[in-house]
């Protein structure tokens, strides 16, 4: 029973061979990090900005 579950895992998640599984997970790997930065980097822009707004906002009153 366990090792039929255990081959029902490995099965629905393989790609193909053991190495075509490796290298699509780890190119889904790669680019779920660049997603992850560019949102960060932009999330972190988008405040910036705003912090910087603000202070020039309160420096001309």
């Amino acid at each position: 029973m366990e090792n039929q579950a255990y081959k029902l895992i490995i099965n629905s998640f393989s790609v193909g061979t053991w190495q075509q599984t490796l290298i699509f997970y780890f190119f889904l790997f790669v680019l779920l990090r660049i997603i992850l930065m560019q949102l960060s980097v932009r999330h972190t822009h988008g405040r910036g900005n705003f912090i910087q707004r603000w202070m020039e906002g309160r420096l001309q009153k």
